[in-house]
């Protein structure tokens, strides 16, 4: 359980001082576990969708909801820094690299710039430690997975002035989507991540840090018929589907505390990506249940940087006790990506026959590049006056972006120029009790542009949160109750008066409101429990009716439960002879969700059942370190469907059983 983040202020601040939600999912909690993919990380988790498109084995579509709002595309950071996007591909990172991942709950533009209205999810990367450690593992389990990892670090000399940590792991697994009894749609992973640390001395600090990812998959479609009729057909071939992509990173860390009230701090992230993907997807099926397929090849390349410079100052003046912090920050991507499109065989929907010849799409149906920077400058003040504590903040962003359609040679240039700013005050009682309110503004700029080629204004948030944080002295465990109200503005509509088009005009507006309840506890040695609850009733307040005349005000946007909740509990043996013995499970439910924006489409709400059984020989002397463990998702392996579009359906994850044995020392 975590007491401290730096998510909600940039600051080591109490969560209990923060006005705004947080959420900490630590390392013990990802192990026990087993979170292998991002959605499964924020199952236990209040306010956010873990999973919206289902099992979906491609990394940049294991994406999940806030409050309402996606956060893949501008919500998404590792260790304060942002990882950009392209139009398909995205940087991911790999969750045994990780040592905890912090979830700030709405708009937060005024620390972070541009960002979704939901808010941001920051994973805090493994760093060197000071003594020597080491863990190794080996894991094997459902759809023939084999795995492997290790995490080893320490200091290299007898100072401690020079640390390194090397984090790594080794995938080979198929995945439940088949096309034939002996072809899946893979899941391949390699992941290696160095880093070190040079402490010259106590007040100095540089962490380098590097990480290089490859992954192999390949997109999930199966057929849906008519009526939302699901097969387990698959559309594509395993000759011709891929999703695949390596990354690398190099980054720094650099801290250096001139005295007791003046710090400097410095990030920096460079990043490289390259992204190939084939896809092939159903045209029409014929009377004679012939399915005539389209495919398409898209090859995108990402380049980005990133550098966060904070310095941060304690001082009085009179009564009040300030931690101020004023910063600068610069972001640039770069993206080029090229889609060709072709005709892929058919497929006979009765007898399907797979591992065809498929021949390379030839035509270019897109080919584009955009540059896109981000220049902010920001500053907040912590202010404390016996148990109340006020934090105000603010920034000012300047966004530019250059968009170039290499098929039609035009270019689009784009600059937005907005502030942000965030208000909310805590008062903490001495017992633990913490009510707070809050309130922040934030902007995210729009690209492309309206039928006239205006380029479009940005899209504003506004929220209003309040709530109540619990967490007592020599206690372990928190409580979180908070309520918002959440709002943007300027969101994208169809063009009414071009109906048979793709042209956008911005007059939407959606809101966001709801319940967010959470419980983190240790009650007693051995005993760990999550418990969550999410209300959320997002609504379309503002759109542009169609060509029907049909508006969408009033509906529910595509993709978002209203209502869910889960509690995890976990146990283990502390005394006697079945010392180290341990058990947990847990329980998730989700409410219905729609798979289109004029809600004909429902797919149903479901519960599911995670477990696992563990075993650290703790009365056996010559096994210390050794630790079984067996994980179950979704244990009565029920299956649930996640439509995404009014033809498009995709299944939830199917039961997996995982044994891990790792070795720590």
């Amino acid at each position: 359980m975590a007491r401290q983040s730096f998510a909600g202020t940039k600051t080591n601040t109490p969560i209990l001082e923060v006005p705004q939600s947080i959420s900490v999912i630590t390392r013990q909690q990802m192990d026990v576990r087993n979170v292998q993919r991002e959605g499964e990380a924020f199952r236990y988790t209040a306010g956010v969708f873990a999973e919206p498109y289902g099992a979906d084995p491609r990394a940049t579509f294991d994406a999940p909801y806030i409050r309402g709002f996606d956060v893949s595309t501008n919500g998404v950071y590792r260790d304060g820094l942002r990882e950009a996007n392209g139009v398909w591909a995205r940087f991911i990172s790999e969750f045994y690299g990780l040592e905890r991942v912090d979830v700030l709950k709405g708009p937060s533009s005024v620390l972070y710039g541009q960002g979704s209205p939901g808010g941001i999810i920051d994973k805090i990367t493994k760093k060197p430690t000071d003594f020597a450690r080491g863990e190794i593992y080996m894991q094997g389990g459902t759809f023939n997975r084999l795995q492997g990892a290790l995490d080893f670090s320490g200091p290299l000399d007898e100072d401690g002035r020079l640390l390194y940590r090397v984090v790594g792991m080794v995938r080979d697994s198929d995945t439940q989507f088949k096309y034939n009894d002996d072809k899946a749609v893979p899941d391949i992973r390699h992941y290696i991540a160095p880093s070190f640390t040079f402490r010259p001395t106590e007040d100095t600090k540089l962490t380098i840090q590097g990480d290089w990812l490859h992954n192999k998959t390949a997109g999930p479609f199966t057929l849906t018929l008519q009526n939302q009729t699901y097969t387990n057909i698959m559309i594509g071939d395993p000759n011709f589907n891929l999703s695949d992509f390596t990354q690398g990173t190099i980054g720094y860390r650099f801290e250096h505390r001139f005295d007791d009230a003046v710090t400097f701090r410095q990030n920096m992230r460079y990043g490289a990506l390259d992204f190939q993907y084939n896809n092939m997807t159903a045209s029409s099926i014929t009377a004679s249940t012939i399915v005539n397929r389209s495919t398409s090849a898209i090859d995108e390349n990402i380049y980005s940087f990133a550098l966060d410079n904070i310095a941060e100052a304690k001082f009085s003046t009179g009564p009040l006790s300030h931690t101020a912090i004023y910063g600068t920050d610069y972001q640039s991507a770069t993206y080029t990506t090229r889609t060709l499109s072709g005709v892929g065989p058919k497929l006979a929907l009765f007898y399907p026959v797979y591992g065809q010849l498929v021949a390379q799409p030839t035509t270019v149906s897109n080919y584009s590049h955009q540059t896109a920077t981000q220049l902010g400058f920001y500053g907040q003040d912590q202010i404390k006056f016996n148990n109340f504590v006020l934090t105000v903040g603010g920034r000012l962003d300047e966004a530019r972006s250059t968009t170039v359609n290499y098929r039609t040679n035009a270019i689009a240039n784009k600059r937005d120029v907005e502030p942000s700013y965030r208000a909310g005050l805590n008062y903490v009682f001495d017992g633990g009790l913490a009510p707070y309110v809050g309130y922040s503004h934030a902007f995210l700029p729009t690209t492309g542009t309206d039928f006239s080629g205006n380029p479009f204004k940005p899209t504003f948030a506004e929220q209003i949160e309040g709530g109540v944080k619990y967490q007592p002295e020599g206690f372990p465990g928190m409580i979180t109750i908070a309520y918002f109200n959440l709002t943007q503005q300027n969101v994208l509509t169809p063009d009414p008066l071009r109906p048979a088009t793709t042209y956008k005009v911005q007059t939407g507006e959606v809101e966001s409101r709801g319940l967010e309840i959470q419980a983190t506890l240790n009650p007693m040695p051995g005993l760990d429990i999550i418990a969550a609850f999410t209300s959320n009733p997002v609504h379309v307040t503002k759109d542009n009716p169609n060509a029907q005349g049909v508006s969408t005000v009033g509906k529910r946007p595509a993709y978002i439960a209203k209502d869910f909740g889960s509690i995890w509990g976990d146990y283990t043996i502390q005394d006697g002879d079945f010392r180290g013995f341990g058990l947990g499970g847990g329980l998730r439910a989700v409410g219905p969700t729609y798979a289109d924006a004029a809600n004909t489409v429902q797919n149903k709400g479901y519960t599911l059942i995670d477990a696992t059984l563990h075993y650290e020989p703790k009365t056996i002397p010559r096994l210390d370190g050794f630790r079984l463990q067996l994980n179950v998702n979704n244990l009565l392996d029920r299956r649930h469907i996640i439509c995404t579009a009014t033809t498009n359906c995709q299944w939830g994850a199917e039961r997996t059983i995982i044994g891990t044995l790792f070795y720590r020392w």
